[in-house]
C-alpha cells in the first residue's frame, strides 16, 4: 500500500563544503591552469584577513521520486559545469567579492596552438636547439588575462611577481611583454638584450620597482645570447673557456630563481620589495657581465660598426696558413671583420680588472673570469716554451707560425730568412702579463725548434708542475727557466755538434785572409774570367776554379773540413 510522506527539512550546507557553489571569502586559494590563455589570478598563498561582510549561502535542493517504494527523498547535489567559471570583480560595498557569470559568446577565430620545434645544430655544441616561443602579442584576445585595473592591489602584486619569475628566465609574462621593436628571432636583438614593457593598469607604487627589476632580465638575456654566440668554433679556445665560466654563473642564477619561486608559492609574506632585496647582488653581477660582453661584441664589430672595419683585411696576417690548410684538404677561415679572441680577450679582462679595483664584487668576478679564460692560453704557452710546439688552430696565441715558409722552398741559405720569418710575435695579441717577457717567450720556443731541426735531438723539457693561470706565483719563473734551458741546449748544439770554434777559425782563413796563398792562386787562375763584365761572367766556371785552388796541395785550405761550404757569388752592384 502506497503511503505519502511529508518532505523532511533540508539541512543547511556548511561553509567550506565542496558542494558550495559561490566563493564567499577572498582568502581562499584560486587555482589556475595553463599560463597562456587563463583568466584566473596566480596561485599563491595570500594573507588571510577577517572580513566583516556577511556571507551568503545558497542551498540547492532536488527531489527524486521512485515508483517502487513511493517514498519522496531529498538530496543536495552540485553539478560541475563543463564551462570554466569566469570571474567578474564587484565593488567592495557588495556582500561578495566575486560572482559567477556565464561566458560570453565568442566569435569564431583561428586556433592558437604554439609548439616547440628542434632547430639544426651549429658549431656551438652547447647552444640551445629549441625554437623560440611565439611572442604573446600574437595571442588571441579571448586568451588574454584579466586587466590589471580590475584586480585589487594584492592580486596585482601577486600577478607581477609571477610574471617576473618568468621574465627573469627570458620568457614573456601575462602582463610583462616584449617591446614592439624587439624581435627574439634576430641575433643582434638578443645580443643587445630584450626590452620589456608593462601593460597599463598597474599601480604606480609597483610599476617603478618592477621597471628596476626588469633591468636584470635584460642583462640575463643579453649574456645568455653572448654565451651561445661566443661558443662557436671560430671564436677560439679562450672565448670558449670564458663562455664556460659565464655559463656556470648563469646556472647559479637559475638556481636563485628557483628558490625565489619556492618562496613565492609558499610564503604569504613574500612581496616585490623582498624580491628586489634578494636580487640586488645578482643584478650587480649581471650588470658587470653585460658590460664586459658588450665591449667584446663591439671589438668583434657585431653590435656597432667599428671605425677600423675597412682595415680588417689589411691586418689579417694568416693568409699563408689559410692557403696551406686548403692545400692539405682542410678548411681555411678568412674572417670579414675583426675578431676579439685569444690575447685580446685576456687584455680586455685585465684592463677591466684594473679599472674595477675599487669594487670588491666586480674584482672578484673579473678575477674568476680571467683565471678561467687564461687556462687554454697557458696550455699553449707551456707547450711552446717547454716543447717548441704550437697548437693554435684558431690563431689566438701570441706566437705566429708561418707554415708556408719551408727550407726546401727557399732559394738562398735558409738560416737567415727561415728563422727570422718562420716564428714571429703578434704584437696586438700579447696579454699585459707577457709584455715584459714576450721576447723570451719567442726565443725559448725558437731555440728548441733550432735544436730539433738542425741537431735532430728533441730536448723538450717535461715539467709536471707548471702554472696553469696568470695568477700563479711561479708564472714568471716558469718562463725564465724555460728560456735558460733553451739557451743551454742551443749553445751545447753549437759548441759540440756543429763545432762552432772550428768554423770560426775557418771563417778567419777565408774572409780575413790570414794565409792567402789559395786566394792568390785563385786570382791567377780566374784572371781571364774576372776581366769580363759581371753579367757575362760564368759563375759555374769561377766555382770550379775556386774548388781547384782550395784543393791545391800544401794550401791551408786543403785540410779545412769546411772548404765545401765556400761558394762564389757575383755582386752586380757598384763598388763605391
Amino acid at each position: 500500500m502506497a503511503s505519502s510522506t511529508t518532505p523532511r527539512a533540508v539541512p543547511e550546507t556548511r561553509r567550506g563544503s565542496n558542494r558550495e557553489s559561490v566563493v564567499t571569502s577572498t582568502s581562499r586559494n584560486r587555482s589556475y591552469a595553463v599560463r597562456a590563455g587563463t583568466n584566473s589570478p596566480p596561485l599563491r598563498k595570500l594573507s588571510s584577513r577577517p572580513s566583516s561582510r556577511p556571507s551568503s549561502r545558497i542551498t540547492v535542493v532536488g527531489e527524486r521520486r521512485t515508483d517502487r517504494t513511493n517514498v519522496t527523498s531529498t538530496k543536495v547535489t552540485a553539478t560541475k559545469s563543463p564551462v570554466k567559471e569566469h570571474f567578474k570583480p564587484l565593488s567592495r560595498s557588495s556582500g561578495e567579492l566575486y560572482e559567477t557569470r556565464p561566458p560570453a559568446p565568442t566569435v569564431s577565430e583561428q586556433p592558437w596552438k604554439p609548439h616547440a620545434t628542434l632547430i639544426p645544430s651549429t658549431s656551438a655544441p652547447l647552444a640551445s636547439r629549441i625554437s623560440i616561443p611565439p611572442i604573446l602579442s600574437s595571442m588571441p584576445e579571448t586568451k588574454l588575462p584579466t586587466p590589471l585595473e580590475k584586480l585589487p592591489l594584492e592580486l596585482q602584486e601577486a600577478s607581477i611577481l609571477e610574471d617576473l619569475l618568468f621574465v627573469f628566465m627570458g620568457y614573456e609574462g601575462q602582463y610583462i611583454r616584449f617591446k614592439e621593436d624587439y624581435n627574439p628571432s634576430q641575433e643582434i636583438d638578443r645580443l643587445s638584450g630584450p626590452q620589456y614593457r608593462i601593460v597599463t593598469g598597474l599601480d604606480p607604487s609597483l610599476r617603478d620597482l618592477t621597471t628596476t627589476l626588469l633591468q636584470m632580465a635584460t642583462y640575463y638575456g643579453a649574456v645568455e645570447a653572448f654565451v651561445e654566440v661566443q661558443g662557436k668554433e671560430d671564436f677560439g679556445a679562450v672565448n670558449h673557456a670564458l663562455s664556460a665560466a659565464i655559463r656556470k654563473l648563469l646556472k647559479d642564477y637559475l638556481v636563485l630563481i628557483a628558490q625565489l619561486e619556492h618562496q613565492f608559492l609558499n610564503s604569504p609574506s613574500f612581496t616585490l620589495h623582498i624580491l628586489h632585496l634578494h636580487t640586488l647582488p645578482t643584478a650587480h653581477m649581471l650588470f658587470h657581465l653585460y658590460s664586459l660582453t658588450k665591449e667584446i661584441l663591439k671589438k668583434n664589430s657585431i653590435l656597432e660598426e667599428d671605425e677600423d672595419e675597412d682595415d680588417s683585411m689589411d691586418d689579417f696576417d694568416d693568409v699563408d696558413n689559410v692557403i696551406e690548410a686548403l692545400r692539405e684538404g682542410g678548411t681555411g677561415t678568412v674572417p670579414g671583420t675583426k675578431m676579439c679572441k685569444g690575447g685580446t680577450v685576456l687584455r680586455l679582462l685585465t684592463q677591466r680588472l684594473s679599472s674595477m679595483a675599487g669594487d670588491p664584487a666586480a674584482r672578484s668576478l673579473l678575477s674568476l673570469l680571467l683565471r678561467e679564460a687564461s687556462r687554454p692560453y697557458m696550455n699553449m704557452l707551456n707547450e711552446w716554451v717547454h716543447k717548441g710546439m704550437i697548437r693554435d688552430p684558431h690563431s689566438e696565441f701570441l706566437i705566429r707560425e708561418a707554415k708556408s715558409i719551408q727550407r726546401d722552398k727557399l732559394q738562398t741559405d735558409y738560416t737567415d730568412e727561415y728563422w727570422d720569418k718562420r716564428y714571429t710575435i703578434r704584437l696586438e695579441d700579447v696579454p699585459p702579463q707577457l709584455d715584459a717577457v714576450k721576447d723570451k717567450v719567442l726565443l725559448a720556443g725558437k731555440y728548441l725548434n733550432v735544436v730539433r731541426e738542425c741537431g735532430g735531438v728533441d730536448v723538450s723539457k717535461e715539467i709536471a708542475d707548471v702554472p696553469r693561470t696568470f695568477e700563479d706565483v711561479k708564472f714568471l719563473d716558469n718562463i725564465n727557466s724555460a728560456y735558460a734551458h733553451a739557451n743551454e741546449s742551443l749553445l751545447e748544439l753549437l759548441l759540440t755538434t756543429h763545432a762552432l770554434p772550428a768554423r770560426l777559425r775557418s771563417l778567419k782563413h777565408y774572409f780575413f785572409l790570414d794565409r792567402a796563398d789559395f786566394f792568390a792562386y785563385f786570382l791567377e787562375l780566374s784572371s781571364g774570367e774576372l776581366q769580363k763584365l759581371a753579367k757575362k761572367v760564368n759563375v759555374g766556371k769561377l766555382q770550379s776554379l775556386l774548388d781547384l785552388a782550395l784543393r791545391q796541395p800544401g794550401s791551408i785550405a786543403a785540410s779545412d773540413p769546411f772548404k765545401e761550404d765556400v761558394t762564389v757569388e757575383m755582386n752586380e752592384g757598384p763598388l763605391n
